[in-house]
């Protein structure tokens, strides 16, 4: 639901259309069965009204691709952050035991970005393009071992 949120805050900019994710947490039949009775008393669906109210507004113009958070009073507005990461090149040397060499980049949040979505991607394949070939670590084997790969994209 983001990122169709965010394709379309950015396509319907031409047409002024926009468009906002909302990631509520509100009292329903879902939560009721998880949550204790006080807590569904503060987080009844009514108080997320406010924040879509306000994203209506015809004093809103331009607070379109953004993803917020509501719930029991609290209203908040989320970024993305991006971990330091590994670039690697795209060829025959990008292989498991490659990406290993570089797995602690990967999960680095040290030196975090916060960019606005995955849109400045590209400037980041380009980078890659420029790389030699992938240092190889330990080889990676699947011997013995089952993985289910689910909503890979086949719709």
């Amino acid at each position: 639901m983001v990122g169709f949120s965010e394709t379309l805050a950015r396509e319907g900019a031409k047409y002024n259309i926009l468009c906002n994710a909302i990631a509520p947490i509100a009292a329903s039949r879902m939560t009721e069965t998880v949550m204790p009775p006080e807590a569904l008393e503060a987080l009844k669906p009514e108080w997320v009204v406010p924040l879509v109210a306000v994203l209506v507004h015809e004093s809103n113009d331009e607070e379109s691709g953004s993803i917020f958070e509501v719930g029991g009073g609290h209203i908040a507005k989320l970024q993305w952050e991006r971990s330091k990461g590994a670039l690697l090149k795209t060829d025959s040397s990008l292989t498991p035991s490659a990406l290993l060499r570089k797995w602690n980049d990967v999960n680095d949040f040290s030196t975090c970005e916060h960019p606005s979505g995955p849109a400045n991607y590209m400037e980041l394949l380009e980078l890659a393009s420029e790389l030699g070939p992938n240092e190889q670590g330990e080889e990676v084997s699947f011997k013995d071992k089952v993985v289910v790969v689910t909503g890979a994209g086949a719709g």
